[in-house]
């Protein structure tokens, strides 16, 4: 039975590997693409499958896969189309079973957690940074999703670095934590060089930001630094952006320092989204497929998380996403650690500052993250283990 048990928890290993399989590798290799198609299906079925036999499940799972849900409605709801039933099954089943594995290896057994992925996680991040300082103009040039051909290093385009760069943040940090190591501080610096290199101004000021709260960290407070307040803070700066921007301050100050076309793309997105969420109030016009997101918006998604979230979902869509993130806030305080929950909410600051110029809700590596905070409890009986064994061996010794 425990060999079976083993058996199967390898084999959900690996299909959750090809969740998070990089663009680079399936842009590259046909065979790569149809195999990660393949595997993340069947991985989405078997992640069903454990939701429905294993209910103890944690708050946030539970309310993300109701807004999943809710979702494939409100599409549906407005319309029949294949293209969009296809874009949602391509960005939320993804976040379904990346999600739900997360949760289910964890729970399983949380030092082989940690150790597969502090392993991988590091692999990853050294040959992505190898990469970067030696391969100038990439490894590849792709298409991004307004056409314009980018340079993709192993961890595909330089803005999206940051999703791999959080959980591996928080996977190297707990693992340094319950194994005496010491690699996280020199994985946060050489990941703020990667971005600064690479002039990928958005993530690296996110970055800064984390490294800022970081060192103050003991006299921050955790009941004013949390993921609550925030998500609130992130809310607010969101509004004030949005009035900026129908305002004209920010067209006026692209024109002043002569900023090129990127913001004042995002403004005019921004703007005529705005109009449609006031017609579209309640329910959202539900997921877009790319091809009539970037016909009315120029691009395949707003850029703005909390924006995006309301557009297709309306305001039901964002009032569920807003308790996704408040259970998020109260399973962490499962930490017994105030230092640990100091940093997964300072880690959720990099989410908040990214989310403001781009869309960190739909992209499924960001929910490992997330789940990573609501299951760290569990990476306490790690500690506890390791007592156990260094008592039983001095009676041993005894």
């Amino acid at each position: 039975m425990k060999t079976i048990k083993l058996k199967f928890a390898y084999f959900i290993y690996i299909l959750y590997f090809w969740f998070l399989i990089p663009d680079f590798l399936e842009s590259e290799f046909y065979i790569i693409h149809i195999l990660s198609i393949l595997f993340r299906v069947l991985g989405s079925v078997v992640a069903g499958f454990l939701f429905v036999k294993y209910r103890k499940h944690s708050r946030p799972l539970i309310v993300i896969t109701v807004f999943i849900a809710y979702m494939l409605l409100t599409t549906l709801l407005n319309g029949f189309n294949i293209e969009n039933l296809v874009r949602w099954a391509a960005i939320y089943v993804d976040i379904f079973g990346i999600s739900v594995f997360t949760e289910y290896l964890i729970r399983d057994n949380v030092q082989r957690y940690l150790s597969i992925m502090n392993c991988l996680c590091i692999s990853g991040f050294i040959i992505n940074a190898i990469t970067v300082f030696i391969f100038k103009d990439g490894l590849v040039k792709v298409a991004n999703e307004a056409g314009v051909l980018f340079p993709y290093y192993f961890y595909d385009y330089d803005n999206s670095f940051i999703v791999r760069y959080i959980y591996t943040f928080a996977i190297v940090f707990f693992y340094d934590k319950y194994y005496k190591k010491n690699n996280f501080k020199w994985i946060v610096i050489v990941a703020a060089a990667t971005l600064f290199y690479r002039q990928s101004i958005g993530s690296l000021l996110a970055v800064v930001v984390f490294m800022v709260f970081y060192y103050f960290r003991r006299i921050i407070r955790s009941n004013i630094i949390n993921i609550k307040t925030i998500w609130v803070g992130y809310g607010l700066m969101t509004v004030f952006i949005l009035f900026c921007s129908s305002s004209g301050i920010l067209a006026y100050l692209i024109a002043f320092y002569h900023k090129t076309n990127s913001l004042g793309k995002r403004i005019y997105m921004w703007n005529k989204a705005v109009n449609v969420i006031t017609h579209k109030f309640l329910l959202g016009t539900g997921v877009q497929n790319t091809t009539n997101m970037r016909n009315v918006f120029q691009y395949a998604q707003l850029h703005n998380s909390l924006l995006n979230t309301w557009l297709w979902g309306g305001f039901i869509g964002i009032a569920l996403y807003c308790i996704f993130i408040y259970s998020l806030h109260k399973d962490s305080k499962k930490m017994k650690d105030k230092s640990e929950r100091k940093i997964m909410s300072f880690l959720f600051v990099i989410v908040a500052v990214s989310s403001l110029m781009d869309g960190m809700e739909l992209i499924s590596g960001i929910y490992l993250f997330y789940f990573i905070v609501c299951n760290s409890h569990y990476f306490n009986h790690i500690s506890k283990q390791r007592e156990i064994l260094s008592l039983s061996f001095k009676k041993q010794d005894t």
